[in-house]
């Protein structure tokens, strides 16, 4: 009984190790601004930020995984300082804004914040940004170029049951 199930495990193992590795495509050309004022408005650019990109190189995981572009900058303003007049992240390819989102809301007890970078009407680009006391910026972008916008039957019946436990 133990034999064929180790024998399933070992080739369930060979073939996660040996399958073919797969490129994934470059985000396609997309910028990343911080702006005083706001979505509707942008008025001055505070910072250019580092464009968002996707790594390339052999796919791990899930087949189906979506890998998102992400991007890094030392802002050069403390989240305080930015936080004390309306600013803006904007994600844009050429001249066209597709998703932006305002610096806003509840800070974590670290002093951090993250904010939803919302799709321009017509986009399907959208993702968050953290944005670190010290005002560096991290962004997670959705570039749209998948299907992952397309609502995905999860067959809810074949879900496990939770049930809470009670501690202590």
């Amino acid at each position: 009984m133990r034999r064929p199930l180790l024998a399933a495990l070992a080739g369930a193992l060979i073939l996660l190790v040996v399958r073919p590795s797969q490129a994934v495509s470059p985000a396609p050309g997309l910028q990343a601004t911080l702006w005083s004022g706001s979505c509707a408005q942008p008025s001055s650019r505070t910072a250019a930020l580092q464009a968002p990109t996707i790594p390339s190189g052999p796919v791990q995981g899930a087949p189906a995984g979506i890998t998102g572009a992400t991007s890094f900058t030392r802002a050069p303003l403390s989240l305080a300082a930015l936080l004390a007049t309306p600013h803006v992240i904007t994600i844009a390819e050429a001249d066209t804004v597709v998703a932006c989102g305002a610096l806003g809301g509840v800070l974590a007890s670290d002093g951090s914040l993250t904010v939803v970078l919302r799709s321009a009407p017509g986009s399907a680009v959208c993702g968050q940004a953290f944005i670190a006391a010290s005002g560096s910026i991290s962004l997670f972008v959705d570039p749209g170029t998948s299907d992952a916008a397309t609502p995905m039957p999860l067959g809810v019946a074949s879900l496990p049951t939770v049930v809470p436990t009670p501690i202590g």
